[in-house]
């Protein structure tokens, strides 16, 4: 396997893990799982499709699904919710538009090599790793407008590896990070999601020493990657950290 086919596997498997701790962080929220293809079903947040998704790492296998994905967003009450594909599968992408799907935007798969990390000092920052997840949809909540995030983060997942960064501010809870440990074909891998601070704490540099600090623990503990996907607002602080654009995902919404 090529260095752009690990990098694309490995963002697919994060996101599919991703899903899974979705698919149980509420009540309601569901997951399709099958060998290939993962859905996130979270009625709490129906019209957000942010927090209703499918990736996959074997397109046949979302061809196959793609049917009864769709009866069990529709049977939950979802009204909209989005397939990550990847800017090469261009048959994805057809079948997709066919199927009555529209192309909603372009996100850059950013991948960080924890070896050359070279980090910047995260100071005083009060911080730790005991948050959980309805903090974490709080945060994001407030730093988007998007109330039904709250909601589709109501309750801690089981999922192995995964973790809840919080930074303080004044004493309360200002930023937070979710990291979930992905093993991979070359180890491990840490996938890194819904990094946010509400509106009164930015330019404070919270995001990115929180996000350092998570970095660094990630390496400790025998992490040889970071992988994600960055919005236009959290683009600039990947980039400056050292995180390179591997490739894009395209997302594609229905509903």
């Amino acid at each position: 396997m090529d260095s752009f086919e690990a990098t694309r596997a490995t963002q697919g498997r994060a996101l599919r893990a991703l899903a899974r701790t979705l698919g149980a962080a509420s009540p309601g929220a569901t997951t399709y799982d099958s060998d290939g293809v993962t859905a996130c079903i979270v009625p709490a947040a129906k019209n957000d499709a942010d927090a209703n998704f499918a990736a996959y790492t074997a397109p046949a296998a979302l061809a196959s699904a793609l049917p009864e994905i769709a009866e069990a967003y529709e049977t939950a009450g979802v009204g909209s919710w989005e397939i990550y594909v990847p800017e090469s599968d261009d048959q994805t992408a057809r079948g997709l538009a066919a199927a009555g799907y529209r192309r909603r935007d372009r996100l850059p798969a950013i991948i960080l090599d924890l070896a050359t990390f070279e980090p910047r000092s995260i100071g005083d920052l009060d911080y730790d790793v005991r948050g959980d997840v309805a903090t974490l949809g709080r945060l994001n909540a407030a730093a988007y407008d998007r109330p039904e995030l709250a909601r589709a983060f109501a309750q801690t997942p089981d999922v192995p590896g995964l973790r809840v960064y919080r930074a303080r501010l004044d004493g309360e809870p200002a930023c937070a990070l979710l990291t979930i440990d992905v093993p991979h074909a070359d180890g491990l891998d840490c996938a890194a999601y819904f990094l946010a601070t509400v509106p009164n704490a930015r330019r404070r540099g919270l995001a990115p020493r929180l996000f350092t600090a998570a970095l660094l623990d990630a390496r400790e503990r025998g992490c040889d990657t970071c992988s994600g996907q960055a919005s236009p607002m959290g683009a600039p602080i990947y980039a400056r950290m050292g995180f390179r654009t591997a490739f894009h995902f395209d997302r594609y919404e229905k509903g």
